[in-house]
C-alpha cells in the first residue's frame, strides 16, 4: 500500500533511498512530540506514577523493609528455549 502511494500512478519505483528519507522523517516528527509530551512536567502527578511503576516491575518480588541493603530480585522459572548454548553448536 505504501509503495503505491509512493509511486502515485507512475510505472518506474520511487529512488531507494526515498524509503529511508521517510523513516527519519517519521522517527523525527516522533522524536519531537514526545519531547513536546514532557516538556510541561506536572510533578503532582509524579508520586502516581512512581507507584504505578513500583507495582509493575515488583509485582512478584518479595518486600524488603525500608532502609534494608538487602535486593528483593525474583526467582524466574526457566522455561524451554532459555538456554541458547545449542546455538553455539548450530552456528559451528
Amino acid at each position: 500500500m505504501i509503495g503505491t502511494l509512493l509511486m502515485g500512478s507512475r510505472t518506474t519505483p520511487p529512488p531507494s533511498w526515498l524509503l529511508t528519507f521517510v523513516d527519519l522523517v517519521l522517527l523525527l516528527l516522533t522524536f519531537f512530540t514526545m519531547l513536546f509530551a514532557v516538556s510541561r512536567p506536572d510533578p503532582a502527578r509524579y508520586p502516581a506514577v512512581a507507584e504505578s511503576y513500583r507495582e509493575s516491575f515488583a509485582a512478584d518480588a518479595i518486600p524488603v523493609p525500608r532502609g534494608s541493603s538487602a535486593l528483593s530480585f525474583a526467582r524466574v522459572p526457566n522455561r524451554a528455549g532459555d538456554n541458547l548454548a545449542y546455538l553455539e553448536g548450530v552456528l559451528r
